[in-house]
Parts: C-alpha cells; sequence; structure tokens
C-alpha cells in the first residue's frame, strides 16, 4: 500500500520512521498495514442501481460488483467461517441510484459483516468484528481544513473515541488513538476501519468546493 506525506524530505522522514516504530513497538495493539479508506473515497461515491431483491448468494451479489466497478472484491472466509458464513450463505441488496459505500453498509452491516479497503484496490469483506478489533494507521493532512472545520473533525474523533470506550466488552474493544497530532495541521490516527471511513467522509465533504 502506499502512504501520502505532504512537507519537507526531514518531515516525511520523521513520520516514516514514526510508524515503522509504532508497528514494530506497539505489542498491545494489532496493527494491520495502512488505512486506505480516504484514497477510496472517490470510488466509494460511484453511483448504482441494483436489483437483488430475492435472496442471492453474497459470492454472487459482489461476482457482480467486480465486473461494475474498478475494485477488486475479495472475502475473507477465516473470519467469515467464524460468524456463520458459507459460500452460498444468501443477501438481497437493492439500490436505486446510490453511492456504492452506502449499499455496501447496507448490505453488510444488517448482516453482521464490514469490509476494509486494502491497497491495489482491493476490498476485504469481512466480519464486523474483525473490521472493529483490527486497527490500520493513516496520515491525514487537516492543513487544507479550515480551522473550524479541523476542530471539529478532531471532536468527532474524541466523541467516538470516548463512545468506543464507554461501550467496550470483554468480547469487543475498539482501540481508536490519535499517535501524533501536530500544529501544521498533521494527524496520525490508529484505528478501525470504519472509523477512517467517518474521517474520510468529513474531510471529503470539507474538500468539496
Amino acid at each position: 500500500g502506499a502512504i501520502t506525506i505532504e512537507g519537507n524530505q526531514r518531515r516525511q522522514d520523521q513520520v516514516r520512521q514514526f510508524i515503522r516504530r509504532l508497528i514494530q513497538a506497539e505489542a498491545k495493539l494489532v496493527i494491520d498495514g495502512l488505512a486506505h479508506e480516504l484514497d477510496f473515497w472517490q470510488q466509494y461515491q460511484q453511483k448504482s442501481s441494483l436489483k437483488f431483491a430475492r435472496q442471492t448468494s453474497l459470492v454472487t451479489v459482489l461476482a457482480y460488483l467486480n465486473s461494475e466497478t474498478d475494485l477488486h472484491f475479495q472475502i475473507n472466509w477465516d473470519q467469515l467461517w467464524k460468524v456463520g458464513w458459507t459460500p452460498g450463505s444468501q443477501v438481497k441488496l437493492v439500490t436505486d441510484n446510490e453511492p456504492l459505500v452506502d449499499g455496501l453498509e447496507n448490505l453488510l452491516t444488517s448482516q453482521g459483516l464490514s469490509f476494509i479497503a486494502r491497497g491495489d484496490n482491493i476490498l476485504e469483506i469481512t466480519s464486523a468484528s474483525h473490521a472493529l478489533q483490527t486497527n490500520v494507521v493513516s496520515f491525514y493532512n487537516l492543513s487544507r481544513l479550515e480551522a473550524a472545520r479541523r476542530a471539529s473533525l478532531l471532536k468527532t474523533l474524541s466523541a467516538l473515541k470516548q463512545a468506543a470506550d464507554e461501550e467496550a466488552t470483554d468480547e469487543l474493544k475498539v482501540d481508536i488513538r490519535i499517535i501524533e497530532q501536530g500544529p501544521g495541521g498533521h494527524l496520525i490516527l490508529a484505528a478501525p476501519a470504519p472509523i477512517h471511513r467517518r474521517i474520510a467522509g468529513i474531510i471529503a465533504a470539507a474538500d468539496k468546493p
């Protein structure tokens, strides 16, 4: 996967070294690579009308989406088997000119599933618990956001972290960590993919003219 770091060479080297140390040293935190949710945001907005009104296998629905989008859907069967899913498990998906991300959220969330953006346009379909328990790291340059929007985004992050801490159970703990936050508007965040999607949506909305 790729990560974009803006700034002079010294700053870029510092951030890369910091992330390497983080991934090597954080024994208690499951780090599973880099987050690509912001990279995928434009593709998530692709509008689609899907008519799987009858029960259809999840594999068939994802094969169709594979052919209709630039994304490559892969199923993490190791995780899906654990929650009772098989290649023949059936779903419904009906959308009317809706963004792909909304259709995926509706399809998967209602079934106890989720998805993680990987590098090379791969979208991993997995269980909701796996998606929430596995952290990925992203570097965000928030300097283009006006101060009020940046403050609002950070407030949203704090609220998500507080809610996750309050709702944590022995079976499921969502770990959200602001690893580094600098005055220049940069932010290094370790969090599950669904949290990065929320942040990506906020940043994308703020970037619109």
